[in-house]
């Protein structure tokens, strides 16, 4: 957050290298007036931000326990099957969901087995689609409504 604080020289070069960076005249007024519109994108961009660490084997064991118990990995909210979709290319393919969100979580604080939950990209999207975010019992009750 400070990390410029202590050091302007550094900020304002910096702040010149994006300045620099950034094309003038590239946002361009969008027209709905075709189906044939295009936009230009590509442009790299480099971006400093905080991230919050995951662990990969908590979910690759979750997923195994999911399997163990249920023969294949199945999204936990609609039922969706990659595997029985895609074939071999969908085999282990679902997404892991943090029932209590990781932006939450006080750092060393563990993550188990039950905070978590399996889920296909369409759900998992759906939950994160707004705050608050659904728990799973809400996505499903979506589904009769």
């Amino acid at each position: 957050m400070n990390e410029f604080a202590a050091d302007p020289a550094r900020l304002a070069k910096v702040a010149d290298a994006i300045r620099a960076s950034v094309m003038p005249g590239s946002v361009l007024p969008v027209s709905m007036e075709t189906d044939d519109e295009d936009a230009q994108e590509g442009r790299v961009l480099t971006r400093l931000h905080n991230y919050r660490e995951r662990d990969r084997t908590i979910v690759k064991r979750k997923k195994e326990s999911f399997r163990k118990q249920h023969g294949t990995l199945f999204c936990e909210a609609c039922g969706f099957d990659f595997s029985t979709k895609y074939g071999e290319r969908g085999a282990n393919f679902i997404e892991c969901h943090h029932t209590k969100p990781v932006s939450e979580l006080i750092p060393g604080e563990k993550t188990k087995l039950a905070d978590l939950a399996l889920l296909c990209a369409n759900c998992h999207r759906m939950v994160h689609a707004a705050r608050p975010w659904w728990s799973i019992e809400e996505l499903r009750a979506s589904f009769d409504s």
